[in-house]
């Protein structure tokens, strides 16, 4: 049997514009999950051999799932270890012989949960993704969905059993969900990687993740029956900041027809940027000397040990100081602010569809109330000051406090309003 090697996978460089708390969580994906499949659920699950597929890289074998077929843990990248770590997605290697394809992968590293998850199977050698699909064969030409996890970007994957995949590919539609770099793997800036790489982008592996994969749907999808010109890109949570992120990267342009947004957090709100201190925020470069000042030496570490020295902020929504390990403006995979991008009209123009939830912010009430600002009315109004400059004013008195009990609430509300709703509200108002 014959094997052709994959096209490199490539991630293009165009600046310019385009025309054209647990169960809170649980219970935000599994409502955004059945606005898309309805309230039925699948069949029993039967696992049986079913047919082989052929992909770029080779062959593979999955299973049934009730009327579908499944491709599970099918890599669309090489394994970024050892000097791969930090450093864009590399072209899956070529296999001989047939691949099962009938488990999913661990997921991308990230740390155990606070309030405990499914996330806790987790590799750096994770760069896979799943499909679903109806199609007996690969004639067939059908609508294409593409799941990105959500999760702060610091946790979750596809194989988390909230999603259901095969109960949505029933209904008629190709679904392909993905892994992706988390946290200080997938979001880490650094002189030296910038020193490595000067005209390419750094910071964002994560994001190049996605696109890489995105590529592989492109160029493999109609093997599953899939119709690559019809693909809707879908997430909630940083899954959904995810979707806007790539209707402003110009290496995603043209991957994707479709866009939903789901609780996309902070698209609106400053991001860190590469090298630039910006918001009182140092830069990505400067975070990232905490950790060491030899790449060499970081690209050595274990996997275990990195990620136990990046430890992640659990009350990222209330940091003064940004989120350490989430998507930066690096110049190219970013070009600058999403809002800045979307205000000035340089997004990628597709029909999207963007929600919030009413209460988003329950989630995180729980990392709010050991904080100092949650104990003082007076320091919970100067932390509302030194966050929203320019409005001072209005920010405080529309989240006034007279009790320390009164914090809490008032910054479930600050919290809905300025990452969520606001952020979708003025999305939802620049691709109108």
């Amino acid at each position: 049997m014959t094997v052709t090697a994959p096209e490199p996978i490539t991630v293009p460089l165009v600046e310019g514009s385009a025309r054209g708390p647990m169960n809170s969580y649980a219970l935000s994906i599994a409502l955004c999950v059945s606005l898309l499949v309805g309230t039925s659920r699948a069949a029993a699950i039967q696992l049986t051999p079913t047919d082989t597929a052929r992909v770029r890289s080779g062959l593979i074998a999955g299973v049934r799932e009730g009327n579908t077929r499944a491709f599970k843990g099918i890599p669309y990248a090489a394994p970024p270890v050892d000097s791969l770590r930090w450093r864009p997605p590399r072209p899956a290697q070529p296999w001989s012989g047939v691949r099962q394809a009938t488990t999913f992968s661990p997921s991308c590293m990230q740390p155990p949960t606070p309030v405990g998850s499914a996330w806790q199977n987790s590799s750096e050698d994770c760069l896979t993704l799943n499909v679903w699909t109806p199609a007996s064969g690969g004639g067939e030409r059908l609508p294409v969905m593409v799941l990105i996890p959500g999760g702060g970007f610091f946790g979750g994957g596809s194989a988390e059993s909230l999603w259901e995949c095969a109960a949505l590919a029933a209904r008629g539609v190709v679904v392909v969900s993905l892994n992706y770099r988390l946290g200080v793997f997938g979001f880490f800036a650094h002189p030296m990687l910038s020193q490595e790489s000067p005209k390419r982008p750094t910071g964002n592996y994560g994001l190049m993740d996605q696109i890489a994969a995105l590529q592989w749907v492109r160029d493999n999808v109609s093997t599953c029956g899939g119709d690559a010109a019809n693909v809707t890109i879908f997430g909630e949570s940083a899954g959904g900041s995810s979707v806007l992120y790539l209707m402003v990267a110009p290496a995603a342009r043209g991957l994707f027809a479709r866009a939903i947004s789901q609780s996309g957090a902070s698209i609106y709100a400053p991001l860190t940027h590469r090298t630039e201190s910006r918001y009182g925020r140092p830069s990505a470069e400067q975070t990232s000397a905490a950790l060491g000042g030899d790449i060499r030496v970081l690209r050595a570490l274990p996997a275990a040990e990195l990620l136990q020295r990046a430890a992640t902020r659990w009350d990222v929504m209330y940091s003064e100081s940004g989120n350490e390990y989430w998507p930066v403006v690096d110049g190219t995979a970013l070009p600058d602010e999403p809002a800045t991008l979307f205000d000035a009209g340089r997004f990628y123009r597709v029909p999207l569809i963007v929600g919030t939830n009413t209460d988003e912010a329950t989630l995180f009430a729980t990392f709010l109330e050991p904080l100092p600002l949650a104990k003082s009315p007076p320091d919970w109004k100067k932390y509302l000051a030194r966050q929203s400059l320019g409005a001072e004013s209005l920010v405080q008195s529309t989240y006034a406090v007279a009790t320390a009990e009164e914090i809490v609430p008032a910054g479930i509300r600050w919290v809905n309003d300025w990452y969520f709703h606001g952020s979708a509200r003025a999305v939802a108002r620049a691709v109108s």
